[in-house]
């Protein structure tokens, strides 16, 4: 098999996911070295995060602001930061999904939890402008939980593997949100609702697929004793 064959192969199949890493900051009894190591490749792998981010913003601003998206040459030079961004957003979602998730809509979930209580504090920004009603902050409410709830899989102390939908549904949902955030806090958030959408989709598939897999091994076992009687 040729080398683009196995890789594609690889990518296809479901990959283990990185887990977030729980109980180290105080209680950490590794090697100083390893220690040392382990936050090295947290802290490269954040700066290269922030960095895909950087050129997936920069498309979105880019595609958002061309007067005439006909013109060839402007599309060009404007667009290619997206197909990049998405193409290592894809090959690295069983890296950044669970930080992506537990560390931005975990706290976002709690502040608007508490407009929603309390009511809105301009000391407390949610999103981007900080005028955001008591309604407008129960739909966030309502989003950030759903979105926690379809990713609660891989948020666990042993994750779901990422498949190649959810790759894709990730990648989608993290474009989905940099568009809300350029359009501003636009109620209802149509774009963060499409990601939300996406999400869906691999949450049920995984769990038809769960589900399926369950009923076959069922029957194969039933057949087995069967057999044995």
């Amino acid at each position: 098999m040729r080398p683009m064959d196995q890789f594609l192969c690889r990518l296809l199949e479901p990959t283990p996911t990185v887990p977030i890493p729980r109980g180290r900051l105080f209680g950490d009894k590794r090697p100083w070295r390893k220690q040392v190591a382990s936050g090295f490749l947290i802290t490269v792998g954040l700066i290269e995060g922030f960095c895909v981010i950087g050129l997936a913003l920069s498309g979105l601003l880019w595609w958002s602001s061309v007067p005439d998206p006909n013109a060839p040459l402007r599309f060009l030079v404007g667009w290619w930061t997206l197909p990049l961004a998405a193409t290592i957003m894809v090959l690295t979602a069983h890296r950044w999904v669970p930080f992506a998730i537990g560390f931005f809509f975990g706290p976002a979930l709690l502040k608007t939890l508490g407009a929603v209580i309390v009511g809105p504090s301009p000391s407390v920004q949610i999103t981007i402008t900080p005028q955001v009603t008591r309604s407008d902050a129960a739909q966030l409410v309502i989003i950030f939980a759903a979105v926690i709830a379809l990713t609660w899989r891989f948020l666990r102390q042993h994750p779901a593997p990422t498949r190649f939908l959810d790759r894709c549904a990730f990648t989608f949902f993290a474009f989905a949100t940099l568009r809300q955030m350029i359009a501003g806090d636009r109620f209802p958030p149509l774009a963060l609702l499409s990601g939300v959408a996406a999400l869906f989709i691999a949450w049920l598939a995984y769990y038809l697929q769960r589900a399926t897999h369950r009923h076959e091994h069922h029957s194969h076992t039933v057949g087995t004793l069967d057999a044995k009687l």
